[in-house]
């Protein structure tokens, strides 16, 4: 309909009719695409593994978005994880990358590595791939609401684990790195103003800006910065001759791995299933250990 968007999302999908010389009718493909019953595709830069989709709207695209894993080539393609993959594998990446700069940089020389809003896939996964580094006695902490504090410290995946209303137990003279997935500027002044000299450094996550507006009193924008994956990402893989990105999705796999063994998948397959998913996750009813997965080939 007219002045209405269909919303994408990360799916697997498999090819119906075909008139490219390289794809097959039953092929399964992985990427970003929108929430449909069916896609029409115009293949370009096909590989064994990979290809894109040279349509006008979407050429201008980022990589991220437009390149289309072809997933019989694919050596981390498992069919038993599609729902994890689909639910972690694009935040996990953003996950490595926190975890690959935190690294480089020497966590900012901070003794605690705080993940605000804990409970987001983002802010999980990196604290899972932190867990497996050697981070030399660094505490993971973990800032998230009260409902869902009991299962972020379910997961294992962080030292301590504090509600928003908490900040004041925090260990003030711990140097800290806070790492942001709210975007909340009342929650990070807080932080800065209770941490002062030891707030070492705030990277500030998915935002797509950042004004005076939304930082409250006390937040200390010297020592503030965005953190914008696609860019780190493309300036990492330069730097490793391509290292980045198997080493990203070697980290994406063993996310969405370890995830399955706690997550639940919630299914949506019917119109109504899926209308009804669909509202719970914009109004944040699904719970931190739940994903909703959605399948639009049975409509």
């Amino acid at each position: 309909e007219y002045g209405w968007g269909i919303i994408p999302v990360w799916v697997f999908a498999d090819v119906t009719e075909s008139r490219h010389p390289d794809f097959e009718i039953g092929e399964r493909v992985y990427g970003y695409l929108p929430m449909s019953t069916d896609i029409i595709f115009k293949p370009g830069g096909v590989q064994d593994n990979q290809f894109r989709d040279i349509s006008a709207h979407r050429e201008n695209l980022p990589a991220i978005y437009n390149v289309f894993v072809r997933l019989k080539a694919d050596p981390f393609y498992d069919p038993d994880l599609e729902a994890y993959r689909a639910l972690w594998f694009p935040l996990a990446g953003t996950s490595f990358g926190l975890a690959d700069w935190l690294q480089e940089t020497d966590y900012q020389g901070a003794d605690t590595i705080l993940l605000v809003s804990a409970s987001s896939k983002t802010s999980l996964g990196l604290a899972y791939l932190l867990g497996r580094s050697n981070l030399q006695g660094k505490t993971v902490a973990g800032l998230t609401s009260a409902r869902n504090k009991a299962a972020v410290q379910d997961t294992g995946y962080y030292d301590k684990v504090y509600a928003y209303d908490e900040v004041s137990a925090m260990d003030a003279a711990s140097s800290t790195v806070i790492v942001d997935f709210s975007g909340n500027g009342t929650t990070l002044a807080e932080l800065h103003r209770h941490l002062g000299d030891n707030m070492k450094h705030t990277v500030i996550v998915g935002a797509s800006h950042w004004d005076e507006e939304r930082k409250g009193e006390g937040y200390i924008d010297e020592r503030s910065r965005l953190f914008f994956m696609p860019a780190y990402a493309a300036e990492r893989a330069k730097a490793t001759g391509g290292q980045f990105v198997t080493d990203l999705y070697a980290a994406s796999q063993a996310v969405a791995k370890d995830a399955s063994k706690w997550m639940k998948v919630v299914s949506a397959e019917t119109r109504d299933e899926i209308s009804q998913l669909y509202l719970d996750v914009k109004d944040g009813n699904l719970a931190t250990n739940e994903g909703g997965i959605m399948t639009f080939s049975k409509l």
